[in-house]
């Protein structure tokens, strides 16, 4: 079966056509900046750019902190359970 039923309709989907993650499902984050930044979620240190890190589904706030030049910014992005996600962003022009 495509999607998952529900009682009384046919498959659930999001607005973009997916199929909404459940609790405990994860996709992938692939993020480069420049220049290179370390990258926190919820206080959290996940690693530094170029980084590749799975992630539970949902929408994530990061923060992205480049020491060598003083930049920080935030940035947001929602993990689709099974799906890899990728974000490009240059820190000087956010």
């Amino acid at each position: 079966m495509n999607g998952w039923p529900i009682e009384g309709g046919g498959p659930v989907r999001t607005a973009s056509g997916r199929r909404p993650s459940c609790p405990g499902g994860s996709g992938r984050l692939v993020l480069g900046t420049l220049p290179f930044a370390g990258v926190w979620l919820e206080g959290r240190r996940l690693g530094a750019t170029p980084i590749d890190v799975e992630l539970p589904a949902g929408a994530h706030t990061l923060c992205l902190r480049s020491a060598e030049d003083g930049i920080a910014r935030l940035l947001e992005v929602t993990i689709v359970e099974g799906e890899t996600v990728e974000h490009t962003v240059e820190l000087w022009d956010a």
